[in-house]
């Protein structure tokens, strides 16, 4: 901020009307500090008593008393405006300027004795009524008006009857002159109010629609083809829309979508311009800034295109994120209509909430995209699961049941902890087998059967029985659960210790069978061994070992 906005604050004010004629005041009530300073020590417009001549008003200070007033009234009340100024209270403030100046330039004429004879004098009762309507607007024109004829009419001694209406005559058509103008420019700020509210309506409007249908998760297409057909029916002026993305490679940008026969057509031939050619949207897709040429003169940038053979105006107007350029907006009118810089801003920010839209629906079918991706994977990682989970099932089934086999009987168990009896039985109770096949827990009033699981895979089931009279609890049942779990887990531990020690011996087996055979020094020794080492490994009864193959029979038997 510079001296001159802290010395003069205006940007409390709301509007840039209420800034414009706060800054008018300032000068005005400066300046007429200036002039006034300047009028006290120049003007000899002061009669000096006794001393038959005139003086200027810090001459007479000393003569005439009440001269102080005068000379402090316009100056305190200059500054204490200014102050209401900078404090945001203006409206207090208005009378100010033009009292300022009745003080400074029509007072004195009055004052004088010459009177009203000059029209510099009257002149200044005209500018009166001016500072008047530019502060007060038409209310400030009706009071200017009406001070600057009751002071002609109240000092009229010295001029004529016909004078005096003449006079009144020009303050009147000051008066009028100043109000059409105040007027006229009220109208003209309005209607450029009312259009820029239009214009803001416009683009709220399609602004809206198109991030309503995004929100609505509609197709890319859908989309576009809802912002040309808005942007058409809200901006008559142009025949023909479009939009051109650019392409990942940033070398290509591809139409995606145009309004009428022509826009179908040009998308069916798959229409491209490369970034940076010598086209409109070459240019603007290169420089990221609008483009407007008109068709058909000297050094235009606008391709001829034979869809579109009408066109006398191409606009363009780059589609941006934060950081880079996505592509362009196309519009095409038959007339050689000229954009103002609202026109070009008014598109451009259009533009620009079509380009957000576009990323919003880019980013939301990428994100769909690696969901559905995602959950692919994770339906072929669930299904992938599932499948070890049943091999391992089946490996685990398929090695209890030839653990199982290998046992001389079936492992059974049954503890009577009241008669304190423990005893092997593989007996199988009607809620054992429920629970083992069923794999469920199995409760027939106070008993519990539930099934022993290892990885999934049921192996077996135990059962619980309480005496006469007495249940279980929910939490009994968790705790059996939970047992249950834990048994199933030591018994896999149990089985897997089991098969590692028989696997041991069978090796260690081997080895000596190996090392026993390794001894013999001939063949017939060697088979001997082998023979000795299976019998007492195998338990056999008979050992027959042959070398060579047998002969086939021939073809006659």
């Amino acid at each position: 901020m510079n001296w001159m906005q802290r010395l003069f604050p205006i940007l409390h004010y709301r509007t840039l009307a209420e800034r414009e004629r706060a800054t008018l005041i300032y000068v005005m009530l400066s300046l007429m500090i200036v002039l006034f300073i300047f009028y006290g020590f120049t003007a000899y417009d002061w009669f000096i008593p006794g001393q038959d001549a005139s003086g200027t008003l810090i001459q007479v200070l000393p003569y005439r008393p009440e001269t102080w007033v005068y000379f402090l009234l316009p100056l305190v009340m200059a500054l204490v405006s200014l102050g209401l100024v900078r404090a945001g209270k203006m409206a207090w403030v208005l009378w100010a300027p033009p009292t300022m100046f009745y003080l400074l330039a029509c007072l004195p004429s009055v004052i004088s004795p010459e009177g009203f004879d000059t029209p510099s004098r009257v002149a200044s009762l005209t500018v009166l009524i001016l500072i008047a309507g530019l502060v007060g607007n038409e209310l400030g024109i009706v009071a200017g008006l009406l001070v600057a004829a009751l002071t002609l009419v109240l000092d009229s001694g010295t001029l004529a009857g016909n004078a005096i209406f003449v006079a009144l005559l020009e303050l009147l058509a000051t008066a009028l002159a100043a109000y059409l103008y105040v007027r006229f420019a009220t109208v003209n700020r309005n209607e450029g109010e009312l259009e820029a509210t239009q214009e803001r309506l416009k683009l709220a409007e399609i602004t809206s629609r198109i991030t309503r249908a995004a929100a609505q998760r509609d197709p890319m297409q859908d989309v576009l083809n809802l912002a040309i057909q808005l942007i058409l029916e809200k901006y008559p002026q142009f025949y023909h829309a479009q939009v051109f993305l650019i392409d990942d490679n940033k070398v290509q940008a591809r139409l995606v979508a145009s309004s009428g026969a022509a826009g179908q057509a040009l998308l069916a031939r798959e229409h491209t311009l490369a970034v940076g050619s010598l086209s409109v949207i070459g240019q603007v897709t290169l420089s990221g800034m609008p483009v407007i040429e008109e068709a058909g003169v000297p050094n235009s940038r606008h391709r001829f295109n034979d869809l579109l053979p009408d066109t006398r105006l191409e606009a363009a107007f780059p589609l941006r994120t934060e950081n880079d350029i996505i592509g362009a907006l196309d519009l095409q009118s038959r007339l050689t209509v000229a954009l103002t810089e609202t026109d070009q801003s008014a598109f451009q920010a259009l533009a620009d909430s079509l380009s957000l839209v576009i990323d919003n629906v880019r980013q939301f079918e990428n994100a769909r995209l690696r969901i559905h991706e995602n959950q692919r994977l994770a339906d072929q990682a669930r299904n992938a699961l599932r499948e070890v989970e049943r091999l391992n099932k089946r490996l685990i089934g398929r090695a209890w049941s030839d653990y199982l086999r290998g046992s001389l009987r079936q492992p059974g168990l049954n503890v009577d902890f009241e008669h304190d009896v423990i005893e092997n039985d593989n007996r199988w109770t009607p809620t054992l087998a429920d629970a083992a096949q069923s794999g469920q827990l199995v409760q027939v009033k106070n008993v519990v059967a539930m099934p022993l699981r290892v990885r999934g895979q049921v192996v077996g089931a135990m059962e619980f029985e309480l005496p006469e009279g007495m249940e279980f609890e929910p939490e009994d049942i968790e705790l059996v659960q939970e047992i249950g779990d834990r048994f199933g887990l030591t018994a896999e531990n149990t089985r897997l210790v089991e098969e590692s020690q028989r696997i041991a011996r069978r090796e260690a087996m081997i080895n000596e069978v190996s090392s026993r055979l390794q001894v013999a020094n001939n063949v017939e020794a060697t088979m001997t061994e082998a023979a000795r080492s299976l019998r007492e490994v195998l338990q056999a009864h008979r050992v027959v070992i042959r070398l060579g193959t047998p002969q086939r029979p021939s073809k006659e038997g």
